[in-house]
């Protein structure tokens, strides 16, 4: 199984580091390829992004790479990382995707790419990349992308590289629905960017901060430090005081690329300083969607001014997305809601039948429950279906959702398993509850009524046994009461 969220993004800086052993898939002096080239050929125009891709021109261009192999819990990126780019080719495996601790999203087909960013940029790496399991990958150096200045072609590897980001670019919205934005409900201390100080303002200002929004950090960078490292980090608010960079003077490339990057940001922009004096400054500054501005000479009421309206703001998006996460999350257990799951899932069958990924759907109840309720009390029932949530949500993955369907009933979804996978779940999480969360249920009951709670499942898969989501519920929970007539405390899918 694959290591819980939770357990995975809490070991932020205690990835190992990994060595990655080089493989060249093509060696130049004995003019071969790797004995493997044809089986990783057909592995990754199977995957999500190079199906479309001729197998020639793949050839031609993994033998530019490098086979590498990193053990669970290797770390293949660092976030912040500012060495040389590399882009990766997964083979096989699976890869988490963390930033500022919080899981982004799994790779874990063949043909995902990991780093392809740092082709685009050159800043330092943006998230981290981490194996959750063994993996192999292809890497490609920073050489196999260099494009000499005035040159009339690019190497090969951009034929590769236009692929996979158009192909991206398509599925782009799908698999963000899957994912809900983690920045509004972030419970963290707000942070706020100090940007260009000038030394004669800079105490000043942070106290006047401390005053207006005690709660708050502040984090000071240079123009350059910001655009290597700040720009992709979360902050609350941005205030940056443009005079050290162009005082009252035309504008300058410099400056036109950090008011782009502070434009798109998704953090609100308080720009200051004598610069904002000047009507053609404070026009260039709304240009890029920059509105809030304060002249020389900065006082504090009327930073205090823009600062708490910003705050306003911030706090009606926390308490909607809190309204909103309260009807996705059912209180007793934890678990998503139906309304959450229907959501969830007409965004994965989209993508599955974009993709032909196949998705696991198991429901479960808890093996005589109204007989448990009856000889121990509804709060103690309560306890139990606590105890079996709490055992789901341990053991599936990121990027699985589990749900409380209604009662004692729950539906757990798979995205990527096929039956063989299910199956293994499945059995895992019945084994788990007639151990683990029986086992802490009875710890404090009196002598004599100690209770067995066991749990029946039934699965079904897409596409192999239907591709409406009503018909594979129906198939997966006739399959559960198969496993209920057979005695309970089992598995039944298309397999048994």
């Amino acid at each position: 199984m694959l290591p819980s969220e939770a357990m995975l993004c809490g070991r932020a800086g205690a990835w190992q580091a990994a060595e990655m052993p080089r493989t060249p898939l093509f060696n130049r002096d004995l003019a071969t390829e790797h004995p493997q080239m044809a089986n990783f050929i057909a592995t990754l125009r199977q995957g999500r992004y190079l199906q479309s891709m001729p197998p020639a021109a793949l050839q031609t261009v993994l033998r530019q790479g490098e086979l590498i192999e990193l053990q669970a819990q290797e770390a293949l990126i660092r976030q912040h990382d500012a060495s040389a780019p590399e882009m990766y080719l997964l083979i096989e495996g699976s890869l988490a995707v963390i930033t500022d601790g919080r899981f982004i999203l799994r790779l874990d087909r063949p043909g995902d790419v990991a780093g392809e960013l740092s082709v685009i940029s050159s800043t330092p790496r943006s998230a981290s990349v981490i194996a959750e399991t063994p993996c192999r990958l292809i890497a490609f150096a920073q050489q196999v992308f260099a494009v000499d200045e005035g040159a009339q072609q690019v190497p090969a590897f951009y034929y590769l590289f236009a692929h996979v980001m158009a192909e991206k670019l398509r599925q782009t919205t799908t698999q963000s629905l899957l994912r809900r934005d983690p920045r509004v409900a972030d419970k963290r201390p707000a942070r706020v960017a100090l940007i260009l100080l000038q030394a004669s303002r800079r105490s000043r200002l942070k106290q006047w901060l401390r005053e207006i929004w005690p709660q708050a950090t502040s984090l000071e960078f240079s123009a350059k430090r910001f655009l290597a490292q700040g720009a992709d980090q979360h902050f609350e608010l941005l205030v940056t005081d443009l005079g050290a960079m162009a005082p009252q003077r035309p504008a300058t490339a410099e400056l036109h690329r950090l008011l782009r990057t502070l434009a798109a940001h998704p953090a609100p922009c308080i720009v200051m300083g004598g610069f904002c004096n000047q009507t053609d400054n404070r026009q260039l500054l709304i240009d890029y969607g920059i509105d809030e501005f304060l002249r020389e000479p900065v006082a504090q009421p009327d930073l205090r001014r823009a600062v708490q309206g910003f705050r306003r703001q911030l706090d009606q998006f926390r308490q909607l997305d809190e309204i909103e996460q309260q009807a996705d999350v059912d209180a007793l257990t934890g678990l998503a809601t139906r309304r959450r799951m229907q959501h969830f899932i007409e965004t994965l069958s989209a993508g599955a039948a974009d993709t032909g990924a196949p998705f696991a759907l198991l429901i479960s109840d808890i093996d005589h429950f109204k007989r448990f309720n009856d000889s121990r009390g509804h709060l103690v029932g309560d306890q139990a279906l606590a105890e079996v949530a709490q055992t789901i949500l341990a053991h599936l993955r990121q990027g699985d959702l589990a749900v409380r369907y209604g009662g004692d009933e729950f539906v757990m979804i798979l995205p990527g398993c096929d039956t063989e996978a299910a199956l293994l779940v499945a059995d895992k999480l019945r084994r788990e509850v007639a151990a683990g969360a029986a086992a802490r249920l009875n710890a404090d009951a009196p002598e004599g009524l100690t209770t067995a709670l066991t749990i029946t499942l039934g699965i079904a898969v897409y596409p192999r046994d239907g591709i409406e989501f009503e018909h594979l519920m129906e198939i997966a929970d006739r399959r559960l009461y198969r496993g209920k007539d057979g005695g309970r405390n089992r598995v039944i899918s298309g397999k048994n």
